[in-house]
């Protein structure tokens, strides 16, 4: 009888036959496999927490590079602030002399033609007034 199940099974195994082990066991206790339970769960739930520890310190690491570049970019931007305040008016002081440039040039065109017009008019009357010569 034996030699024909050492034929028969692993022709089952072949066509994907499993052989029903469970019958030759004996049968568990119930509390033995509500501990076996227990104590995979236990497995399962001791690997989750390591991996949640494992989140939680990256996440903690990832928390203080962020606080690092935050205050660096608060100490860039109080840096900027102050530059603001201190060069804030230089842009309307620059128009402003600009269009004091711009006056002052006029200015300066006004009163070389003006130079000019009193330069013609001394030639004009130095020429137009009678030579004195000194009386000998």
């Amino acid at each position: 009888m034996a030699r024909r199940w050492v034929i028969v099974l692993p022709l089952l195994a072949l066509i994907g036959c499993e052989l029903d082990t469970d019958r030759t066991t004996t049968p568990q206790r119930p509390g033995m496999e509500r501990m076996a339970t227990i104590n995979n769960r236990m497995s399962k739930l001791q690997m989750e927490l390591t991996e949640r520890d494992l989140r939680i310190k990256e996440l903690t690491e990832h928390v203080e590079r962020l606080s690092v570049r935050l205050k660096k970019a608060e100490f860039i931007n109080e840096q900027l602030s102050k530059q603001l305040v201190a060069v804030g008016d230089a842009p309307r002081d620059r128009d402003r002399y600009k269009g004091l440039t711009v006056q002052q040039g006029l200015e300066i065109q006004r009163l070389q033609r003006r130079i000019e017009d009193l330069r013609k008019r001394l030639g004009r009357t130095t020429a137009s007034a009678p030579a004195t010569q000194p009386a000998s």
